[in-house]
C-alpha cells in the first residue's frame, strides 16, 4: 500500500508556571508504504518531507516538526491492524469498523466510521470492489454525507467527491468536516482529508477538565484559524505482492 500524506501536527511546551507557553504548528508531509504478510508481520517505509506552513514558535520544536527517513519491519500486530477479511455486506463493514478489539465498540458517529476507513482500511489494505461496494452503502446509509460533485484532488486527479459533517461529541472532539473522493468509473479510492470546523464547547471543555482530562487548546493560540485543515491523504496505489519487497 503507497499513499502520500500531509498531517498538521501541534505542539507545546513550557518552562514553568511563571512562563508562557511556546506554541507551533507545521504540516507534515510523508511518503508511506506499507507491507503485511499472512502472518501480520508489517513492513513500513517513510519517507517525511520539511515540514510546511509553519507557524508560531516553530524554532522552538525543531526537533519535533523534523523526521526521520525509516524503514522498519514489525512483528505480528505491532503497527499493521487491517481488518484480516473485509466484509462485503454494509452492516458486516460497519461492524467490523466500530469494533476495537478488546470487547467494546465505538460510538456509531460519521466521524469515527471515516477516520477508520481511513486509517484501518484504505492506507492498509488493497480493497476488493465487492468490498468497496459495500462500503459505499455503507456511506449512503448516513445522512451527515451528501455528494458534491466531480472536481481534482491535489494530484490534478478527477473522481466523485463526498462529505459528511461530524460535530464530534461522541468523541470530545471538536466538529470537522470530511471528505473521500472515489474514481468516477472503478470507485476506487483517491483521496481523504479532515477539517476542523470549530472548537469544542466550553460545556464540553469543562466536562473534559472535570474528568481529568486536558482539552485541546484553542487554535489561535497556535496563530490559526477556522476552517483549519488538519490532514489529508491521497491513495497512490494498491495490490497484493508476493513478498515484503515488492512495490505495488
Amino acid at each position: 500500500m503507497s499513499t502520500s500524506e500531509m498531517e498538521r501536527r501541534q505542539v507545546s511546551s513550557f518552562e514553568g508556571n511563571e512562563s508562557p507557553h511556546a506554541r507551533s504548528s507545521a504540516f507534515i508531509p510523508m511518503d508511506r508504504e506499507i507491507w503485511q504478510s499472512p502472518d501480520g508481520t508489517c513492513r513500513v517505509a517513510e519517507k517525511p518531507g520539511p515540514p510546511k506552513e509553519k507557524t508560531g514558535d516553530h524554532t522552538e520544536h525543531s526537533e519535533f516538526l523534523e523526521l526521520n527517513t525509516s524503514d522498519e519491519t514489525h512483528g505480528p500486530g505491532e503497527y499493521c491492524n487491517p481488518l484480516e477479511e473485509l466484509p462485503t455486506d454494509a452492516v458486516a463493514i460497519k461492524e467490523a469498523l466500530l469494533d476495537q478489539g478488546d470487547g467494546t465498540t465505538a460510538e456509531d458517529d460519521i466521524g469515527t466510521l471515516v477516520e477508520r476507513l481511513n486509517n484501518t482500511v484504505y492506507t492498509k489494505q488493497p480493497v476488493q470492489p465487492a468490498s468497496q461496494a459495500g462500503i459505499l452503502r455503507l456511506l449512503a446509509e448516513y445522512p451527515e454525507v451528501r455528494f458534491a460533485g466531480r472536481t481534482e484532488d491535489r494530484l490534478g486527479r478527477s473522481g466523485m467527491l463526498f462529505q459528511a459533517e461530524s460535530d464530534g461529541e461522541a468523541k470530545d472532539r471538536p466538529p470537522f468536516q470530511y471528505r473521500l473522493m472515489f474514481d468516477a468509473e472503478t470507485a476506487r479510492p483517491l483521496y481523504y482529508e479532515a477539517v476542523q470546523t470549530g472548537e469544542l464547547s466550553e460545556e464540553k471543555k469543562k466536562e473534559l477538565e472535570d474528568s481529568g482530562v486536558h482539552p485541546p487548546e484553542d487554535l489561535e493560540k497556535y496563530g490559526l484559524e477556522l476552517p483549519l485543515l488538519q490532514s489529508y491523504t491521497h491513495y497512490m496505489a494498491a495490490q497484493w505482492v508476493p513478498d515484503l519487497e515488492t512495490r505495488p
